[in-house]
């Protein structure tokens, strides 16, 4: 009885490189997606912000911000980001004006896009024109006036936990009047739940496709194995076992039978038999 059948460890070999094999290419597919993934949210990102900035006339929200009035524009470019949340794939969209960073973590709320949702059941909770509040974590304040101190750039933040608007990747876009004065931060986030959606879902089809052409090449080989090698092998090994038996003891040439098995592999099990058969 052998210890160790060819069919077993033939089998173990080839599921053990398919899943190495299925294991490294999704780590490799994880991190290109992961980054190809955040440079596309980054594009999009940009865009939205860029598009925003176009309809702003700073100097205009600038005076909003210091008189806590809002004029034509400032509701022209509230309605923008209203709409934009209804119809785009943006979570959040606001703009901010960070105050105190290291005691309270304040933000001064310039202006807040709504969804028609929001504006329906939960207006009396968004925050408006000239409110002071500190539900934002002091990384997120401390973003925000990191982001100040690049006027005109567009930076971006992935938060390091979840608060209580959810755990989003943000990006950032200071705004400057004309004078050269930069008073607050336009920012968009996207949810990064659905980020790894969507990472998740690319890995796991990657995964299901790797699996399956292993399973493919699984079968293949051990049908191919079977034929060419360990069938052919478990024939000789039978003839020879049985010769060896019926000829134990057994002096007279004459007497000594062995019956060679069939094999037509061309390989060399087929050389093999034929030089038992000689022997």
């Amino acid at each position: 009885m052998n210890k160790k059948p060819l069919n077993t460890s033939i089998s173990i070999f080839c599921i053990s490189f398919i899943l190495f094999i299925c294991l490294v290419i999704s780590f490799v597919n994880y991190h290109s997606f992961n980054r190809a993934l955040y440079e596309r949210y980054n594009s999009y990102l940009t865009d939205v912000l860029r598009f925003i900035e176009s309809n702003i006339d700073t100097n205009d929200l600038y005076e909003c911000m210091l008189t806590n009035k809002k004029s034509e524009n400032y509701n022209e470019v509230q309605q923008l980001m209203n709409d934009i949340l209804d119809t785009g794939n943006v979570h959040y969209l606001y703009i901010i004006t960070p105050l105190d960073i290291e005691k309270y973590h304040t933000c001064l709320t310039v202006m807040t896009g709504m969804t028609k949702e929001e504006i329906l059941y939960e207006y009396d909770q968004q925050n408006f024109l000239g409110d002071i509040f500190d539900d934002f974590p002091e990384e997120t304040v401390r973003s925000f006036a990191e982001a100040m101190k690049t006027p005109g750039q567009i930076s971006f933040e992935k938060d390091k936990e979840s608060t209580i608007w959810g755990f989003d990747y943000t990006g950032m876009l200071p705004l400057t009047t004309s004078d050269g004065t930069t008073f607050t931060v336009l920012a968009a986030d996207l949810s990064i739940s659905n980020i790894y959606k969507t990472l998740w879902k690319h890995l796991l089809l990657n995964v299901v496709l790797i699996l399956g052409i292993g399973f493919l090449f699984y079968m293949f080989f051990i049908f191919w194995a079977k034929y060419n090698i360990t069938k052919p092998i478990k024939l000789l090994e039978e003839s020879v076992v049985q010769f060896a038996r019926t000829s134990h003891n057994l002096s007279n040439p004459d007497l000594l039978i062995y019956n060679q098995p069939v094999i037509h592999t061309g390989n060399e099990v087929e050389a093999l038999s034929d030089a038992v058969t000689k022997m």
